[in-house]
């Protein structure tokens, strides 16, 4: 019989340690542990999943944001370049006609002065031809039309060569 109380006492001493005891698996309580894992990792997807969407909704507004800010500030230096660029060119406009009504008095004197210069070579060699070749004198040949035509040119290219060096004087 001692046999037979030991081995009761055995169980029975097993029994009462409940910290020593191991439950058995359950087909329902091995389902229901994968269950809780597979809704942990769900709510875990679904948190990552709403906060990678709220990064994405974030980065989209400062996007948007940032995106309107640099186009305001190429429309704004566009604007500028485009002021400025007009303003350039009113300015060399203006020059250009500045110095072109200045050039131009001096092209006009350069083109006086071509004409008078011609005048007085042509005066020459009608002096050289009557006086040299056909050996008639100045106080005839002086008397001519032709020679007095010459004369008169000269003298009113004269006269603008004058008027107009006095403007450009001014």
């Amino acid at each position: 019989m001692s046999k037979t109380v030991s081995k009761a006492n055995t169980k029975g001493t097993k029994n009462k340690n409940p910290k020593s005891r191991k439950p058995k698996a359950t087909s329902q309580s091995v389902k229901s542990s994968s269950k809780k894992k597979v809704n942990k990792k769900k709510s875990f997807i679904t948190e990552l999943i709403e906060n990678v969407e709220y990064g994405a909704k974030l980065v989209g507004e400062k996007t948007s944001e940032i995106a309107t800010e640099t186009f305001e500030k190429v429309k704004q230096g566009a604007s500028e370049a485009i002021d400025t660029s007009s303003q350039v060119v009113t300015d060399l406009y203006s020059s250009a006609s500045d110095y072109a009504d200045q050039f131009k008095d001096k092209i006009e004197m350069k083109k006086l002065n071509n004409q008078r210069e011609e005048l007085v070579s042509n005066l020459g060699a009608y002096f050289y031809k009557n006086y040299k070749i056909d050996k008639v004198t100045f106080s005839k040949f002086s008397k001519t039309s032709e020679f007095t035509s010459l004369i008169k040119k000269i003298q009113r290219l004269d006269k603008e060569i004058i008027e107009l060096g006095r403007d450009l004087s001014k």
